[in-house]
C-alpha cells in the first residue's frame, strides 16, 4: 500500500471533525463493503447506525494494536506519541487494516479518524 495523503493525514488529525463525523463517514462506506443494491434514497439510509454497527465490528482489531489488553492501557510506543509519530501511526493503522484484515481504504481511513478521535487512551479502557 502507498502512504496515504497529505491531505488525507490533516484530514484525520483535524480538530473540525469529531467522532461524529467518522462515525457518519464510515457508515456511507457500507455500501461499498455490502453486497446489496445501491439504495435508490440513499438519504433515508442512517450511514451513523451503520456506522456505529461498523465500528463495533472492526474496533478490536484497532484495539489489537493500540492496547496491552491486561494492562487496559496502550502499549509502550501508543503512550509516547508525538505529533511525527502521530501522522505515522495513521499510516501504520491504515495500512494494517488494509493489508492485514482486507479492509478497504475507504473504510480503514474513516476507523483511523474515530480511533483517534476516541483518544487511545480510552479506547483502551
Amino acid at each position: 500500500m502507498e502512504k496515504i495523503n497529505k491531505e488525507t493525514v490533516d484530514l484525520i488529525l483535524s480538530e473540525k471533525y469529531n467522532e461524529n463525523f467518522w462515525l457518519f463517514e464510515l457508515g456511507r462506506t457500507e455500501q461499498i463493503i455490502s453486497d446489496s443494491p445501491p439504495i435508490e434514497h440513499q438519504f433515508m439510509n442512517s450511514f451513523f447506525e451503520k456506522g456505529e454497527q461498523l465500528w463495533a465490528k472492526h474496533k478490536e482489531k484497532i484495539k489489537d494494536y493500540l492496547c496491552d489488553k491486561e494492562k487496559s492501557e496502550p502499549k509502550q510506543f501508543a503512550k509516547n506519541l508525538t505529533n511525527e509519530t502521530l501522522i505515522e501511526l495513521v499510516h501504520r493503522i491504515i495500512e494494517l487494516l488494509t493489508n492485514t484484515h482486507n479492509i478497504g481504504e475507504a473504510i480503514a481511513i474513516p476507523l483511523c479518524g474515530l480511533a483517534l478521535k476516541k483518544g487511545v487512551h480510552a479506547l483502551c479502557k
